[in-house]
């Protein structure tokens, strides 16, 4: 996909949340029937779900609305064992396993074979100790055989590796009454927190407008304070609820210039901008955009709290760092925080090809953006995962 040097054109309106998209797919199935989600985004990951949710007979799609029709596990389908594809996405996979689990039907489940690389089997061992039968699968793009119900008392979920099962067992919760132990709740929290949120607001309403999702709203708040000026025109409020909405912090901390209102979001480029410290334990999707504005910041940036960007779609400490060099960006990597030395002078790159990661792609956009010329990148239909129109806006 070939990036030009244009300018963004200005205002722009960023895709809605994928992180709360599929939290209300999976509370509506799990006891709001009739509830439509309206304002979906057009994701890979929420597809996948809305997908499954279909095959299961509990829900109806219609451009970007779902509506609830059926609950699980009352309204399961019984019968042979049912094939179910959940791409790569880590809400759509985790979040659905454990529902799935509550029912008593065999579920095989089938992934891009990428996620197989993806810390999953705490998931595994966990609904195995609830009395589900968990077989894991060999196939390059099976991932296992599920079989329930699983008993819910006296739970406990591990959150080293990721939050996402948390999640997935609160929902759970809001069903059911059970205890709930959740353990080193280290990264992610505000992850965790937005699924408390939305579990008690989804209580007696009909339709759920899905928000604009922060994380795709980051890249072009970048360009917004280092390529042109620029209104999004859907951010009109700090979501404190979404872990990334932290990048205002970092831009208060570099001396950005920006405004919200019920107009949007304005952004206005500054000649220069400070470094910054930055913990990004709780908002690791941030980290590659964050890695990109730390490169036009006068001194030396940190960013820390890294540790477990190496269980993303790809490595993606590696891949930050790869892309640094890439545009002559010096950067070092210290234990768990990453280094970055800024630069007004980036390195002439025609073509560009990095992980098959839909945030490394959009993390080399940006800095082809800033380029003289532009270039090419691929893979560019990483971006669908997520951002299935962001080639589209970036120009």
């Amino acid at each position: 996909m070939q990036v030009s040097s244009d300018k963004i054109k200005s205002p722009v309106e960023i895709p809605t949340s994928k992180s709360y998209a599929n939290r209300a797919l999976i509370l509506g199935a799990l006891k709001y029937r009739g509830l439509s989600i309206k304002n979906l985004p057009l994701s890979q990951d929420v597809l996948d779900l809305i997908n499954a949710l279909e095959t299961l007979n509990l829900v109806e799609s219609m451009s970007d609305t779902v509506r609830i029709k059926n609950i699980f596990p009352e309204n399961e389908i019984a019968g042979e064992p049912s094939e179910l594809y959940l791409g790569e996405g880590g809400t759509t996979i985790r979040f659905l396993l454990p529902m799935l689990a509550l029912g008593k039907r065999k579920y095989i489940i089938k992934v891009k074979p990428s996620f197989k690389k993806r810390p999953i089997q705490d998931l595994f061992n966990l609904l195995s100790r609830l009395g589900a039968k968990v077989n894991p699968l060999s196939g390059e793009n099976e991932l296992c055989e599920l079989q329930g119900p699983i008993n819910l008392s006296d739970i406990s979920v591990d959150c080293r590796n990721t939050s996402q099962v948390a999640s997935a067992f609160l929902m759970l919760k809001s069903k059911y009454d059970f205890e709930l132990e959740i353990k080193n709740l280290i990264t992610s929290m505000s992850y965790v927190e937005l699924t408390q949120q939305l579990s008690e607001k989804l209580v007696d309403i009909k339709e759920y407008y899905v928000p604009v999702d922060m994380s795709s709203a980051s890249y072009f708040i970048a360009l917004g304070v280092l390529k042109n000026d620029l209104l999004i025109k859907n951010v009109n409020s700090i979501d404190k609820f979404q872990a990334d909405s932290k990048i205002f912090k970092v831009l208060d901390l570099m001396g950005a210039s920006y405004s919200i209102d019920c107009k949007g979001l304005s952004l206005k480029v500054s000649k220069t901008y400070k470094s910054f410290d930055f913990d990004v334990s709780d908002c690791l999707d941030l980290t590659p955009t964050l890695a990109f504005l730390a490169s036009f910041c006068e001194g030396t940036s940190r960013i820390f709290g890294i540790e477990n960007l190496v269980h993303k779609e790809s490595n993606r400490v590696e891949g930050i760092i790869s892309i640094l060099k890439t545009f002559g960006v010096h950067s070092s990597l210290n234990q768990s925080e990453l280094l970055i030395e800024g630069t007004n002078d980036l390195e002439h790159v025609n073509e560009l090809t990095v992980a098959d990661d839909h945030r490394m792609v959009m993390m080399a956009s940006l800095f082809l953006k800033m380029t003289k010329i532009g270039g090419d990148i691929r893979p560019n239909e990483a971006v669908n995962k997520s951002f299935a129109n962001f080639f589209e806006l970036l120009g």
